[in-house]
């Protein structure tokens, strides 16, 4: 009769009431690579043998793009070579659905023709791009200025400066093919740099990242007028810079790529 409430409890609730509480298991923290993670940069002899190969790459494209590849041979150069021109005179943001590609746009007109090609570029842009007016020799929209301007101003550098030096068409549309075949040489160095950041052995990177330079699809874009190099150089750049703010977690490499 005397027994106190506490000592009437089950066995069981006395277990848990005297048992103390329990802390939870502790999870184990992450810890953040540091800097070395990196693996260091290749040596000097490396680095030059990289940027020579990247220059024999270049020197290839810029061979194809002046003697081999034929004027508008690839895909939408027509478009992309208009997108060049029409920022070269001042046109920084062509409009879709306005823009056009002017005829004559690859050689001069022929001497019979008592316009100049100038003359008839400007006839050409004012033409209005109607079903009755896409006839041969006619302008037809330019479906390629839907793409960002970047490349297009970077090309419109070296054009604008042979159009100053000469009137012949040849030297024009080589000077803006010159580009893309620089574009193709700094991917090699940047494919360069992303493999040995990776811990690949130079011996096998340079191999590895000057391949692409002799893909025949890539070695026909960087001999024309086109973005794909240079998006593609674009892309190598952001893809170096996400594994090496992977591997050691710096703010500023985030922020570039």
């Amino acid at each position: 009769v005397g027994r106190s409430a506490t000592a009437e409890q089950p066995p069981a609730l006395n277990r848990i009431v005297s048992t103390p509480a329990q802390r939870p298991p502790k999870i184990p923290v992450m810890t953040v690579p540091s800097a070395t993670a990196i693996a260091p940069a290749p040596s000097r002899y490396w680095r030059r043998c990289a940027w020579l190969l990247a220059l024999l790459i270049t020197v290839k494209a810029m061979y194809m793009a002046f003697f081999l590849t034929p004027p508008g041979d690839l895909p939408d150069e027509s478009g992309h070579y208009s997108y060049v021109r029409d920022i070269a005179h001042g046109k920084f943001f062509p409009l879709l659905g306005e823009a056009t590609i002017p005829r004559n746009l690859w050689f001069e007109p022929p001497p019979s023709q008592s316009q100049t090609g100038q003359e008839m570029d400007l006839v050409a842009e004012e033409a209005a791009p109607t079903p009755s007016t896409r006839v041969r020799g006619a302008p037809r929209p330019n479906y390629i200025v839907q793409h960002p301007p970047v490349y297009y101003a970077i090309a419109a550098v070296p054009y604008a400066i042979a159009e100053r030096l000469t009137e012949d068409r040849w030297y024009q549309v080589r000077a803006a093919r010159t580009v893309s075949a620089v574009s193709l040489g700094l991917l090699v160095i940047v494919l360069f740099g992303t493999l040995t950041d990776l811990g690949v052995a130079p011996l096998r990177a340079l191999p590895l990242a000057a391949a692409v330079g002799f893909i025949p699809t890539i070695s026909h874009l960087a001999s024309g007028i086109t973005n794909d190099i240079f998006l593609f150089l674009l892309c190598a750049l952001a893809t170096r810079h996400l594994a090496r703010y992977l591997m050691a977690q710096r703010l500023p490499d985030a922020y570039l790529c």
